[in-house]
């Protein structure tokens, strides 16, 4: 597991820190759990792009803290936009609220879902940007 400081930007100060797993065996199917209506609201061409990026091993987010003090600063969003801008695909191991409005804030979709060691993980797809067959990276 790769742990990986939040820094409050004027500062320096640790405000938080986030916890990947680089390359974990999701095993979550596309469409699975609640999100059952999934295959609908795919289109028909950008389907095996989305079926490519979520093969395989992904980037699984563990944990995702922020001190309460430094919280609603969007100081989260930041981390995980520069942790996750070469990704098409992450799986989020029992995502908070929070966690989920800054993953969608970045372009990803929750696609998927399995409960695994007694939580949750959901499995995240940039439609848009598979859609469009574009760099994964929401910054270029």
């Amino acid at each position: 597991m790769d742990t990986f400081f939040i820094l409050e930007p004027v500062s320096d100060a640790v405000m938080g820190y986030a916890a990947l797993i680089p390359a974990f065996d999701h095993g979550i199917v596309l469409g699975s759990g609640p999100y059952e209506n999934f295959a609908a609201e795919i289109a028909v061409g950008g389907h095996q792009r989305i079926v490519e990026a979520t093969a395989g091993k992904l980037t699984l987010l563990s944990q995702l803290y922020v001190e309460p003090q430094a919280r609603k600063r969007g100081l989260a969003t930041a981390a995980l936009r520069v942790l996750l801008a070469s990704h098409s695909a992450a799986v989020v191991e029992s995502p908070s609220l929070a966690t989920a409005r800054a993953m969608l804030k970045l372009g990803f979709k929750p696609v998927g879902a399995r409960w695994a060691e007694a939580c949750p993980r959901v499995l995240y797809v940039r439609l848009e940007a598979l859609a469009n067959g574009l760099s994964a990276d929401e910054n270029s």
